[in-house]
């Protein structure tokens, strides 16, 4: 991938709530934190730091876009894995069963609730050109839906339900719910 030259940051480094040194920056549309250096480290470190980064900031950027792309593949070859399991779909279709789904559409991930699942993928399918992959379902309704966007809440992208579709989100969803397959094994 050739990359084009990004402009060089001209924030300063920030102090986060942790105490940790950040600089924002955004590469590519991507507003990212990138460590600059921890809570216990004087002023001239910190300037230090953010003078290294700055200097090879080139190959920060090629760092993060290589980092981004092999994120997306493990993502997309993970999320095409369920998805592929189609014959565990026809659990999907028992009505008045509430259940909170996390799809993957492009690179958002929105978490909801509905007792009609089956109905809910076809119409997030017919409006989003680049499909939509099941995550994971957890048994549930509006108050497991709620406290698992509350988790998420640094990682909004739209109003309530949607969230990108990170590293961090992707595995926090993996880690409390279960893949639709293993949902309807222990649910029969």
């Amino acid at each position: 991938m050739t990359s084009k030259p990004m402009l060089r940051p001209t924030a300063q480094p920030k102090q986060l709530p942790s105490g940790a040194w950040v600089l924002r920056v955004v590469i590519d549309g991507e507003r990212l934190r990138l460590p600059v250096a921890s809570k216990d480290a004087d002023a001239s470190t910190v300037k230090a730091s953010h003078k290294r980064i700055l200097t090879s900031w080139d190959s920060v950027v090629d760092e993060f876009r290589q980092s981004r792309s092999e994120r997306e593949i493990k993502r997309k070859t993970e999320a095409r894995s369920l998805a592929n399991d189609r014959k565990n779909w026809a659990h999907l279709r028992i009505k008045g069963v509430p259940v909170v789904y996390a799809i993957l559409t492009g690179d958002l991930v929105k978490v909801g609730t509905t007792t009609q699942l089956d109905k809910r993928l076809q119409r997030y399918s017919s409006y989003r050109p680049e499909g939509v992959d099941v995550l994971a379902i957890l048994p549930g309704g509006i108050d497991e839906e709620r406290a698992l966007q509350m988790q998420l809440g640094a990682h909004v992208a739209r109003p309530f339900e949607w969230f990108y579709a990170n590293e961090d989100v992707v595995t926090y969803l993996r880690d409390r719910m279960v893949s639709v397959g293993k949902w309807w094994e222990s649910a029969q």
